[in-house]
């Protein structure tokens, strides 16, 4: 009794997660999933997980449904631990109501894996804004070398017709020193 308590308490705390979780073992066998994965696997499937390794296999070859689209920006931030990767992958979905979400499996030891889903609806938009300022960042810093090496030529074209100049003087004075001296 108390042992059935306590998986209820699990689930339910479990259930209670914003985000989908889902733990399997290394062959697929789902070891315990919230409510929230199956909602959104649910939504792009259309079943709930009953393997995890082939629902991560189903969402990797994800075509748009209707319900929902596979984004491929890869430009999005990856989560750390202590400067070693440990996301093994990671997909991205947008879905009708226009939440995008962050599916992402990982290796917790050997024998267990975890798919996570988490909501990144504003991160997704931020790092999209980011990434086309950045884009537009890189076309203006072109623009400006161009221009750059535009002055450059037109300094180096103004002191060369200076020097030009500088020696058509002295060759005028020259020339009336030379005129003068012939007609004395």
């Amino acid at each position: 009794m108390k042992k059935n308590t306590s998986a209820k308490m699990i689930k339910k705390a479990i259930d209670s997660y914003p985000g989908g979780i889902c733990f399997s073992a290394l062959d697929g066998r789902v070891i315990l999933v919230n409510e929230k994965m199956n909602q959104l696997i649910l939504e792009l499937t259309g079943h709930t997980i009953l393997n995890a390794k082939v629902a991560w296999e189903e969402l990797a070859n994800f075509s748009s449904n209707g319900k929902a689209e596979k984004l491929t920006q890869s430009w999005l931030p990856k989560d750390t631990d202590n400067g070693n990767e440990t996301i093994h992958q990671q997909m991205f979905f947008r879905f009708s109501d226009g939440s995008v979400w962050r599916f992402e499996l990982r290796f917790l030891d050997p024998n267990t894996v975890q798919i996570e889903a988490a909501e990144i609806t504003e991160l997704y938009r931020l790092s999209e804004e980011v990434y086309e300022n950045t884009i537009r960042l890189q076309e203006m810093q072109k623009r400006q070398k161009a221009l750059l090496g535009s002055i450059v030529e037109v300094n180096l074209n103004k002191e060369i017709l200076a020097a030009k100049m500088h020696i058509h003087d002295e060759l005028g004075r020259c020339l009336l020193a030379t005129t003068k001296a012939m007609t004395e």
